[in-house]
Parts: structure tokens; C-alpha cells; sequence
């Protein structure tokens, strides 16, 4: 199938953009330069959704994805308008920036060349610029709530596209650059709407779902029940045992809810029955993870097979990551594929690095249970709900390395979360000093 091609000029200069994804992203540039603050955080989160990671500029050699572009955009507006010093910053702010630092240095002296920092460069790009564009988009809870409900409307348009996917063995998405070629597993399709990759879009779904229970709890509950259908069927349509075990994660933290007066006690019970799991077992306790498979042609043992070699091969990649998984799993030769974001962090940036993202997830979590002791129903449930995202996070990232949006809408849902507890520090702070 051809798509239409917007432009290509010279040897230096391209681009495989669509017309009609060029369409949406000059009227995302329209509301992210000249729109009120308030209209930026939906503007950016349908950009971050909705356009591929295919759909690509090339300008004298730099290499841009649409939402790339969108994040200079806004990187000039704050800057021309002086509004840096307005963003408000987190704690766990400081351990993103910590894990993007240690990552872009600890592969550039790994592999000592251009190529190496240019892509550390890039990576950095994306992660720092999702933020400082979410931070500057987000500083209340409406606002919070708007970029959520974005979130919630475009699930839908995903939603309909993978199921039309399943009849068609055509992807919609490819209109805007996404790949149109099918996925297949035992006989069956594989949909992925606009995401590199069937996990992708299920973890997608898994990690939102969450959104749908925060709208119907915040009063929006159809909106809420339409974005939960639609999360689900995006969990389920890529046929892989990962977003589904992801989404019963996520059933689960939500429901955990009706325990949390229990929760100190739950959790000291699971980390008891894990040590003793541990003791009786012949293999190590991660092995589990190779009987984590709903889907018969999942790859559940090179997962487990993954991860026993990276805690094993710790010497390998603990200092500044490793060059190469490959070699470590002797006459198999597929480690190469890392399915895993634990592995991925170490491999790519060493231990700190790997500190540093575990850190900010402790961190959010940590602050999101502080900021729910100064808010009230339904305030305190919703920040209950990012923590049980978090959660769900954690769970995905035994089954996948994240990639294209999914990376961007980690990110996103940091600084969702972070906004809720800086206004939780904000509530904490003016009942302290209130007479």
C-alpha cells in the first residue's frame, strides 16, 4: 500500500508524512504556540497518542518525529514567554533527570562515538522535553483532568481502529504513517493501532485503563464507562499475555482500594510469601515469570530467560551498561531482543541508571501517599488511582521494553501524578500554617 507523500526534497531533507497527519499536526502547532496555557497539555497528549512514530522529518540530517516537533514548539514558546521559571518541579524530578543524565554519558563512553551520543541525545530529547512541556501544561487539577479526558477521547478512535483491524486485516492508522502490514500469532490478527507494536498497544490500554474508573469517579461517568470498554479492548486485541496480565494488575491495585487500611500489612504478607517461595523452590523466584503465558505462542520463557541472565551477568552491565546482551545466554542466541525495562535501563545506562527510574517510581508513590492524607473523596481515590497506574507500570515492564509513545505517555503520567502531589504539598502546607 502507498501512502501519500507530503514532501521530499533533496538528499538531506525528507519527510514520509502523510497529508492527513500533516493536517493534525498544523493544528496541533496552532494550539501549542499561539493557544492558552490550559489547551497545550490536551494539544500535546493527542500529538503523543495518536501520531506514529513512522510519520518522520529529516532536516539536514536531524532526524524528527512529528511529536518531536511539537516538543520544540513548546521548548521555544517557554522560552520566548519567560514562563520557565512559572513551572513548578517535583522531587521526582530530580531522578528523571538523574536516570536521562546517566544514561546519555554512561553510552557514550561505553561505545566512545558520535553515533552513541547522538542517540543518547535524542533519547534525552524525548524524555526531558515530555516533560518540561507536561510541567509547563500542568499546574492544577483541572488541567489534570482535561489532559486525562484527552487520554479518555482518544482511546476511543484506537479502540475502533484495532477492531476494524481484526475484520479488515487493515490498519486505519496507517492514514497518519502507522504501519500497515498485519501482525499475525497462531492464525490471528495481532491489532496495534498507531503504536510500533502489538505489546504496545496493549500495554497502552492496560496502563490507562486506570483513567476510565479516575473519570468515572470525577463525576464524567460516561465518558468513564465508553473509555473502560474501549481500554480493555485495546488491552486484549494484540493477543499478548503481557497487557492482559497488566490489566488484571491493574483490576487489582483499583479494587486494592477497599483494603488500604490493610495495605502495610498486604504488602509485608506478599514480600513473607515470596521469601518463603524463594526457600522452597528449586529455581529462583523469578522463574514464575515463565509460566506467565494466557496466549500459547507467548514467549514467557525467554522473558524469564532474560532476566535470570541480566541478575547473573550483574558484572556485565552495572557500571555503565553492557555493549551487548547476546553473549549471555550461551548456545541461545536470542537475548539480543530485550523484552524487558529493567534489563533495558541497566543495559543502557548501568546501576544508577537503574536507581534512578526505580527511584522515581518510589518517590511518586511515596508522595502520592502523602498528598492523599489532605484530600477528601473523591480527591484521595483519584490519587490512589496514579499510584495503582504506577503500579501497573511496574507490572508491564517485566513483559516489555518501552519504546515510540508508550515511552512519552510514561513520562506523561509522571507528571500527571507529580502534579497531584505538589497540590497535595500545596494543601498539606496551607493547613499547617492556617491558625
Amino acid at each position: 500500500m502507498q501512502r501519500d507523500i507530503l514532501l521530499r526534497v533533496g538528499s538531506e531533507s525528507a519527510t514520509n508524512v502523510t497529508w492527513l497527519a500533516g493536517i493534525i499536526l498544523a493544528i496541533l502547532l496552532v494550539y501549542v504556540l499561539f493557544g492558552r496555557r490550559q489547551v497545550v497539555g490536551p494539544a500535546l497528549a493527542v500529538g503523543m497518542i495518536l501520531l506514529p512514530l513512522a510519520a518522520r522529518v529529516v532536516i539536514y540530517g536531524v532526524d524528527l518525529d512529528l511529536f518531536r516537533v511539537l516538543l520544540i514548539v513548546v521548548g521555544f514558546r517557554i522560552l520566548l514567554s519567560g514562563q520557565f521559571k512559572e513551572i513548578q518541579w517535583g522531587r521526582a524530578d530530580r531522578f528523571i533527570l538523574l536516570w536521562v543524565l546517566t544514561s546519555v554519558v554512561a553510552k557514550t563512553i561505553l561505545f566512545g562515538t558520535m553515533s552513541a551520543l547522538i542517540n543518547r541525545v535524542g533519547f534525552a530529547i524525548d524524555i526531558l522535553g515530555t516533560l518540561l512541556a507536561f510541567r509547563f501544561a500542568l499546574d492544577d487539577s483541572e488541567r489534570v483532568d482535561a489532559v486525562i479526558r484527552t487520554f479518555a477521547w482518544c482511546s476511543i478512535p484506537i479502540c475502533l481502529a484495532m477492531i476494524a483491524e481484526q475484520l479488515t486485516g487493515w490498519n486505519a492508522f496507517s492514514w497518519l504513517g502507522a504501519n500497515w502490514r498485519i501482525a499475525v500469532r497462531e492464525g490471528g490478527i495481532r491489532s496495534q493501532g498507531p503504536f510500533s507494536h502489538p505489546i504496545l498497544a496493549g500495554t497502552f490500554g492496560a496502563a490507562c485503563f486506570p483513567f476510565a474508573v479516575y473519570l468515572y469517579a470525577r463525576g464524567w461517568k460516561t465518558l468513564g464507562v465508553v473509555t473502560g470498554l474501549s481500554m480493555i479492548a485495546i488491552a486484549l486485541l494484540p493477543r499478548s499475555s503481557g497487557p492482559v496480565i497488566s490489566l488484571m494488575a491493574a483490576v487489582g491495585l483499583l479494587l486494592a482500594w477497599f483494603w488500604r487500611r490493610r495495605m502495610r500489612a498486604l504488602v509485608w504478607g506478599a514480600i513473607a510469601m515470596m521469601i518463603f517461595l524463594q526457600l522452597v523452590m528449586k529455581a529462583p523466584i523469578w522463574a514464575l515469570m515463565a509460566r506467565a503465558a494466557v496466549f500459547g505462542a507467548s514467549t514467557a520463557w525467554h522473558r524469564y530467560f532474560l532476566f535470570d541472565s541480566f541478575i547473573r551477568h550483574w558484572p556485565n552491565w552495572v557500571l555503565v551498561g553492557s555493549r551487548s546482551t547476546s553473549g549471555w545466554g550461551g548456545a541461545y542466541d536470542h537475548l539480543f531482543d530485550i523484552t524487558n525495562m529493567y534489563v533495558f535501563v541497566g543495559v543502557e545506562g548501568g546501576g544508577l541508571a537503574l536507581f534512578a527510574f526505580l527511584a522515581v517510581f518510589w518517590r511518586l508513590l511515596r508522595g502520592l501517599g502523602q498528598a492523599s492524607e489532605h484530600w477528601q473523596l473523591p480527591g484521595s481515590y483519584s490519587l490512589w488511582i496514579f499510584g495503582a497506574i504506577l503500579g501497573v507500570h511496574l507490572v508491564s515492564f517485566f513483559g516489555i521494553a518501552y519504546f515510540d509513545q508508550m515511552l512519552r505517555i510514561l513520562v506523561a503520567q509522571w507528571a500527571l501524578a507529580g502534579t497531584l502531589v505538589i497540590i497535595g504539598i500545596e494543601k498539606s502546607e496551607c493547613a499547617t500554617n492556617s491558625p
